[in-house]
């Protein structure tokens, strides 16, 4: 009668996480993985844009990327096994284009007896901030609420992880 030794192994496993967005690009990106086991001897990353096309790739446990174009991609795994197999997981990654704020339409400056106007920035959907401003959601500016002398309002978006903003500076004159 013969005898037998064998090994029963593990097959590999992976599930990655959710990535928060990020704003323009990643720098020294690792992906979110929830769990991973079993017999694993390769890793295989990919990051694809729409087309499927691979952008980024890397062969480690833990890779870091480095990219700098907005838009939605898949990150792909494959963990592979010499005994056991292949086997993947996928998620998607938003990186996400920012867009710089514009205030525009305004003079410089106000009478001090002015009435309410109302200040024009882009993209809509921010918060203005500063003296004078009556309503930050509509921008309702009051240059009577204000003393003769020079004030900074400011306009500021935040849209996801990206945000930006601009400062004006304007005078109320007697």
């Amino acid at each position: 009668q013969d005898t037998f030794n064998f090994t029963i192994q593990e097959g590999p496993s992976v599930t990655l996480g959710v990535n928060d967005p990020f704003c323009e690009e990643i720098i020294g990106f690792n992906p979110e993985i929830s769990s991973f086991g079993g017999d694993i001897d390769f890793w295989s990353w990919a990051l694809c844009d729409t087309t499927g096309a691979q952008v980024l790739t890397g062969t480690t446990q833990d890779p870091e990327f480095d990219f700098s174009q907005t838009g939605v991609f898949e990150i792909k795994v494959n963990v592979s096994s010499n005994e056991c197999g292949t086997v993947s997981d996928a998620v998607e990654l938003i990186i996400q284009e920012n867009e710089n704020v514009i205030i525009s339409g305004f003079e410089g400056f106000y009478c001090q007896g002015s009435g309410l106007d109302t200040l024009n920035a882009f993209p809509l959907g921010g918060e203005w901030s500063g003296d004078g401003i009556t309503n930050n959601e509509l921008g309702i500016f009051d240059p009577s609420a204000l003393n003769p002398g020079i004030y900074q309002l400011s306009y500021s978006v935040d849209n996801g992880p990206c945000s930006s903003a601009d400062t004006i500076e304007l005078e109320i004159v007697s």
